[in-house]
């Protein structure tokens, strides 16, 4: 035999609600204020949807480039990524072309970039570095340089990652330093991109 309790409010010994219910469906545990605390050992098995208990891989972004950028021999050059795909916390400034995130913590960061020149003459070696590079703030954790040393064909396409800490008042941006002929990078939105997002517990 089986015996069912309606009730709407199941409360405590001091009149503070523990469980309530709006008739429909939807349950409520506890009210503001309150502390809800799991013992050690327990074990929590979720087989529905999870909603507002953090771990998603916010904020995030994806910038691309509308725009080619000549960098000259012997020259840094800041990479012009003008147009957002992505941005989740609108930290992505298209004017100067950085990131800046308001949350502290790691960061997955990287770029794919395009060389959109027609190349170097045969036979000529060109080395090309490029970096991530804090406007302001730090990136610590960052090895500098990143870089890639190629013998560079029209269209070819170069990727850096890395994991940086920012604090909540680094910005970022990417930037290439050509040590021989000058070449032309971005105008491709489909292989000049810059994106990262924040490592979940990071």
């Amino acid at each position: 035999m089986t015996s069912k309790i309606k009730v709407n409010i199941l409360a405590d010994g001091g009149d503070n609600s523990i469980i309530t219910s709006d008739g429909a469906g939807a349950v409520t545990f506890g009210t503001s204020g309150n502390s809800i605390t799991i013992p050690s050992g327990v074990t929590i098995t979720n087989n529905g949807t999870q909603t507002g208990f953090g771990g998603e891989n916010t904020p995030y972004f994806v910038a691309t480039s509308a725009t080619s950028v000549t960098v000259p021999y012997a020259t840094t050059t800041t990479i012009k990524f003008d147009t957002i795909d992505y941005d989740s916390g609108n930290f992505f400034d298209t004017t100067n072309f950085k990131f800046y995130p308001t949350v502290a913590g790691y960061y997955y960061l990287f770029c794919n970039l395009n060389n959109s020149s027609g190349g170097i003459s045969a036979g000529e070696y060109q080395a090309t570095f490029f970096s991530f590079t804090a406007e302001s703030g730090s990136l610590s954790g960052v090895r500098h340089p990143q870089y890639s040393v190629n013998e560079f064909t029209q269209n070819s396409t170069t990727t850096i990652n890395t994991i940086a800490y920012l604090n909540g008042s680094t910005s970022v941006k990417v930037q290439t330093y050509n040590s021989a002929s000058n070449l032309v990078y971005g105008g491709d939105s489909q292989r000049t991109r810059f994106g990262g997002y924040k490592l979940i517990g990071a």
